[in-house]
């Protein structure tokens, strides 16, 4: 989900080129729905770094990692001089083997996020233009409701990443 938010989030502030990764081919091909001009398939790790590179035409100035762990490490050698890598999950692995050369020989900035460590009011006003863009359909979010009796079931499907926000609603019916 945080893949497909930052392609449409890229795409609305300005970026030139958006190239999105995914293990599944449901999330290459809704990658390219919502807007980004190359996908690369994070699942195949032979030859990656060599796949992001051509699908990002050597220009890749900023990545934003969800993932971590091989594919990480592939975007990141991937990088262009002076580029800034947003690190702010790991679903491939909390681990990563990160060469020193490949950040300092094109003086890279890796950046760590978490929601934990910014100040509430950024975070509303943040919230508040996401939520303003999806308003008016510039962000678009899969989602399914699902009857409050389903609620063992959703905590199943969301433990094996649905792909989309799961939402439970007394009103809906089975």
């Amino acid at each position: 989900m945080l893949g497909t938010i930052a392609v449409q989030v890229a795409r609305l502030l300005g970026a030139g080129r958006v190239i999105a990764g995914a293990r599944d081919p449901r999330g290459l091909a809704r990658a390219k729905d919502l807007g980004a001009h190359a996908t690369v398939d994070l699942k195949q790790t032979d030859g990656l770094t060599d796949r992001i590179r051509e699908a990002s035409g050597g220009q890749l100035h900023v990545v934003i990692d969800p993932v971590w762990g091989v594919p990480g490490v592939a975007a990141l050698e991937a990088m262009s001089p002076n580029g800034r890598f947003v690190q702010l999950g790991q679903s491939a692995s909390p681990e990563a083997v990160v060469k020193s050369g490949a950040v300092r020989g094109r003086y890279l900035s890796i950046l760590g996020y978490t929601t934990f460590l910014v100040p509430w009011e950024e975070q509303a006003a943040a919230y508040r233009k996401l939520a303003d863009h999806a308003a008016v359909g510039q962000i678009k979010v899969e989602f399914e409701i699902l009857p409050l009796e389903a609620a063992p079931d959703a905590w199943k499907q969301q433990a094996a990443s649905p792909h989309r926000k799961l939402v439970l609603s007394p009103q809906a019916r089975p």
